[in-house]
């Protein structure tokens, strides 16, 4: 599941991904928030926070994820992963070819020293 972090100013949209994702947290969540931000902002930027119980996608969730960055490639000027797993990297990082984009990466064992050391300021 999604949770939008109270440190989500303006055009920044900071998401903490717990669990496993679902197709019903991309459809009523994740994807009309986008869209709310797209159309009051023109082009986001994206903090993706993976928590330590982080499993995945369930079956038409990673087709979700899929097409909402190829649907929406040109409006994200930076995304940035936090505490995330090493097979997350690895798939980012091929969409990041495809799609020009500039991706930061946070490593560390502990999503709480990932977030310590992130600020808005110093993510964008």
């Amino acid at each position: 599941m999604f949770e939008i972090l109270p440190i989500s100013p303006g055009r920044k949209l900071f998401l903490k991904a717990n669990g496993t994702l679902t197709h019903r947290d991309y459809q009523n969540f994740i994807t009309p928030k986008v869209e709310i931000l797209k159309k009051k902002f023109g082009k986001i930027h994206l903090v993706l926070i993976f928590d330590k119980d982080f499993e995945g996608w369930a079956g038409m969730a990673l087709w979700d994820d899929f097409l909402l960055g190829i649907r929406n490639w040109r409006y994200f000027l930076v995304i940035a992963l936090v505490g995330n797993p090493s097979w997350v990297k690895m798939g980012f990082c091929l969409f990041a070819f495809f799609l020009g984009r500039n991706l930061k990466f946070f490593d560390g064992d502990q999503l709480e020293s990932g977030l310590k050391n992130l600020t808005v300021e110093n993510c964008f």
